[in-house]
């Protein structure tokens, strides 16, 4: 499945003063939703010039694996367990 979407802001965020971070993931499940690698994530043509982004892979602890594997179908997981398996985009523009 290829997910493509315009992510809209709830506030402005000066990216000359603090990175963005985007982080796509289930809450309470361990769902692999990655990049297929770092080429597939573009800027809009106002951003490309000024701006730059690091892809970071997770490295769950074994202790948070073996939490995620220990859940059964019907169970409710923490609600940030999605966010230890999911890769996430931080992006910074200006110096």
């Amino acid at each position: 499945m290829v997910l493509n979407f315009t992510l809209p802001l709830s506030r402005n965020v000066d990216l000359t003063k603090e990175e963005l971070d985007i982080q796509v993931f289930d809450n309470t499940y361990y769902i692999d939703i990655s990049w297929q690698n770092r080429s597939t994530i573009s800027l809009g043509e106002t951003l490309n010039p000024h701006c730059h982004y690091e892809l970071i892979t997770p490295t769950p602890s074994q202790d948070i694996i073996d939490y995620a594997m220990s859940l059964g179908v019907d169970d409710v997981g923490d609600d940030d367990l999605g966010s230890h398996f999911s890769q996430r985009v931080s992006l910074s523009c200006g110096s």
